[in-house]
């Protein structure tokens, strides 16, 4: 399981500097590129910014102006060459999958071939991303963007981890979570899990973070309609592994089916072959394979009739 490692870094939140330690620990080529540094971006703390460059994206959103306000949002990490373009993989793939592992991260700069900065951003926890680029020293490091409130939640961060050396959503779940995850009352990561897939479900609720009477409201709602659950057997006040693993296969379902939909509606529109092909085709298979027949039999292929004269092949 991964654990908390404290940070040696001022300004750099033991959960920041502790993705740093477990992806050193499963990729040796891995070196601490630095998080906090004064300068606009993440790298800097929220009232860095907001004193000198009050205008810079990293305070833009309301989320990214929450505590904590005086650390670092931000973390490099230096790669060889053959584990940039692995672990820059790893990321991209991970958007594409929507995976809830992703909560905290706002960005990612890394390189796929060595050549070009491939990146990816989003302006909160539960939009959309799009193609993002930066300089070409993201050729050689990794840069990754941590939504503010997260930059201290371990729980949030150690999913990004997860990804990062390799790990699969089930074996992190697998490894990680307990028989009740989330309850009235927490916030934090497993709380923002539960939410997304409440809401994906069709539960009407806010997706801040926090269980309240609200998420309880939702939870219940999903376990009767969706999950076809007596109301008299789940209060919905906890969120229990084997439902949020049974909301999660069926998100992965949707997306599946939605992919080869997709996929299937790009085919080009299939046509039927000319009579003049199927002709020749005939003709082409009689040519290479010979039959023998008996004499006077009448034949129609294609647009070619007759009646069999020769008794030969």
């Amino acid at each position: 399981m991964l654990a908390l490692i404290g940070s040696p870094y001022a300004k750099t939140p033991d959960a920041v500097y502790s993705v740093f330690h477990h992806v050193k620990a499963r990729v040796p080529s891995a070196r601490y590129g630095g998080a906090y540094v004064r300068k606009p971006g993440f790298h800097a703390s929220v009232e860095d910014n907001l004193a000198s460059w009050p205008s810079n994206y990293s305070v833009r959103e309301a989320i990214n102006r929450r505590d904590p306000r005086t650390v670092t949002r931000a973390l490099d990490i230096t790669l060889s060459d053959s584990d940039m373009r692995t672990l820059t993989r790893r990321l991209a793939d991970a958007v594409r999958a929507d995976d809830p592992r992703l909560e905290g991260l706002r960005e990612f700069f890394g390189t796929l071939d060595g050549d070009e900065v491939y990146g990816r951003s989003r302006l909160g926890p539960d939009t959309a991303w799009y193609a993002s680029s930066a300089d070409d020293s993201h050729l050689w490091h990794i840069h990754l963007s941590f939504f503010t409130p997260f930059a201290d939640d371990w729980s949030a961060l150690a999913g990004i981890v997860s990804v990062l050396i390799g790990e699969s959503l089930d074996e992190y779940l697998g490894g990680t979570m307990e028989r009740i995850i989330a309850e009235h009352g927490d916030s934090g990561m497993w709380v923002a899990f539960v939410q997304r897939y409440l809401h994906d479900e069709g539960a009407k609720l806010t997706r801040d973070g926090r269980w309240g009477d609200e998420t309880t409201a939702a939870a219940k709602w999903v376990f009767v309609n969706r999950l076809g659950g007596s109301a008299a057997s789940y209060n919905g006040r906890a969120m229990t592994d084997w439902i949020l693993r049974e909301l999660i296969r069926r998100d992965q379902d949707r997306r599946t089916t939605a992919a080869i939909a997709a996929a299937v509606a790009k085919l080009p529109t299939a046509t039927a072959p000319t009579q003049a092909q199927v002709d020749a085709a005939v003709a082409k298979f009689f040519a290479a394979n010979p039959v023998k027949v008996p004499t006077g039999v009448r034949v129609e292929i294609g647009t070619v009739s007759g009646t069999l004269t020769g008794a030969g092949e």
